[in-house]
């Protein structure tokens, strides 16, 4: 049956020296050890800003004054007028009679006439007689109505007598102090609370207030239909009046309904007459020459005058932002291959070990390195895939290696 067993025989040195392991990182690479490559991490680095001084931000800079600018310009101070010529029309004018013209100069006639006949009018008078009987009606209107009230009137007493009792019931009416003024005090005592005697009951009147009233009067056409309920006819005569309306009308004016002519009268409002006509030539506009146009000048701003202004500023902090950025960071450097190791012979078992030549030596363990007396220990490695330990002395290096059985 066939068995891997790996096999270490450590050899210590005498010499007292550190145990040094081959992977440590700076250490150079032992024999038989393999390369390992350099490992880096990815590190994240945020955008990071940093004030590094200040600096001058000009909000409005300064402007030095602009004087205002002028300019003269022409104007009309009386616009123009264009010749007018003249401008004439034809009057007329109508006169009675043709030997006196119209007031004025220049009339002519014209030869032409209108006769008018005489303006006439004639009024007529109409009347119309209304006779009218009206009666008189009467009805009684209550001011106050009648009314009865009650009355009271108290009893009526003698003030000037008192009542004076005897101690064996004896009664008199006396003025006061009767029973002692006059030496009645024996046994005459006057009533308390005072007593008067009646000279008049009490009783009770009652006093009646007559009815007041009037008469109102109306006259109406009608004998017999009062104007409303409670009048009636009075003794009054009748009243009989006679009206006589008149209306005039003039010429074909129509004749009011239920009159009378009476008579009529025909007057001559103007006589027949005979116009004249008359003509002249008047001047409605007179000619007027042309009228230049008057000029001036004056002067114009064409743009104002801008005062001076101090600059306008501010003090800002100057940033610089450095952006995002990602590196890469060593974590383990790299290791490169070491050398192959010699091979020595120890006891039979071959060992590769620096100062060998590489090839497969026999030798006795006496004649291999120095080596600590054995006590009873004898170490065995498993490995697998070549494990390579390796305990640095003064300058002998011990490994193990894989040997099959």
């Amino acid at each position: 049956m066939m068995s891997t067993r790996k096999s270490v025989v450590l050899a210590l040195t005498l010499a007292t020296g550190p145990l040094l392991i081959a992977s440590t990182a700076h250490a150079a690479p032992s024999c038989g050890t393999p390369a390992v490559e350099a490992v880096f991490t990815t590190v994240h680095h945020d955008p990071e800003s940093v004030v590094t001084g200040q600096h001058k931000v000009v909000d409005q800079p300064a402007q030095a004054a602009v004087p205002a600018v002028w300019t003269t310009e022409s104007y009309v101070v009386t616009p123009a007028v264009p010749a007018v010529p003249e401008q004439t029309a034809q009057e007329t004018k109508w006169t009675v009679g043709n030997s006196t013209g119209p007031d004025g100069d220049g009339w002519a006639t014209t030869g032409r006439t209108r006769d008018h006949a005489a303006v006439t009018q004639t009024q007529y008078q109409w009347e119309k007689v209304t006779t009218t009987t009206q009666y008189e009606w009467v009805v009684k209107v209550i001011d106050q109505a009648e009314t009865s009230t009650t009355v009271h009137h108290d009893a009526v007493y003698d003030m000037d007598l008192y009542l004076y009792e005897l101690k064996n019931g004896d009664t008199k009416w006396k003025p006061f102090g009767w029973n002692t003024a006059d030496g009645h005090d024996q046994g005459w005592d006057i009533v308390v609370p005072y007593v008067h005697p009646v000279v008049t009951e009490a009783w009770d009147e009652t006093v009646t207030t007559p009815e007041k009233s009037h008469y109102d009067k109306q006259w109406t056409t009608s004998p017999t239909e009062a104007p409303a309920d409670g009048w009636v006819r009075s003794a009054t005569e009748p009243l009989v009046t006679t009206e006589t309306d008149t209306v005039f009308t003039v010429d074909d004016e129509a004749a009011p309904e239920g009159y009378s002519l009476v008579g009529q009268e025909t007057t001559v409002l103007k006589p027949a007459y005979t116009e004249y006509e008359w003509a002249r030539t008047v001047v409605v506009t007179p000619a007027q020459p042309e009228v230049p146009a008057v000029m001036g000048e004056r002067q114009v701003l064409v743009s104002p005058e801008v005062p001076a202004t101090d600059e306008v500023s501010h003090m800002e902090d100057t940033i610089v932002t450095t952006p995002a950025y990602d590196t890469q960071e060593l974590v383990t450097p790299a290791v490169p291959a070491g050398e192959a190791c010699p091979v020595i012979s120890t006891g039979g078992e071959e060992i590769a070990g620096p100062g060998g030549s590489g090839a497969a030596k026999t030798t006795s363990s006496a004649s291999a390195v120095p080596t600590l007396a054995f006590t009873g220990f004898d170490p065995e490695l498993y490995v697998a895939g070549g494990l390579v330990l390796l305990f640095v002395g003064s300058g002998l290096t011990v490994v193990a290696r894989r040997r099959e059985h």
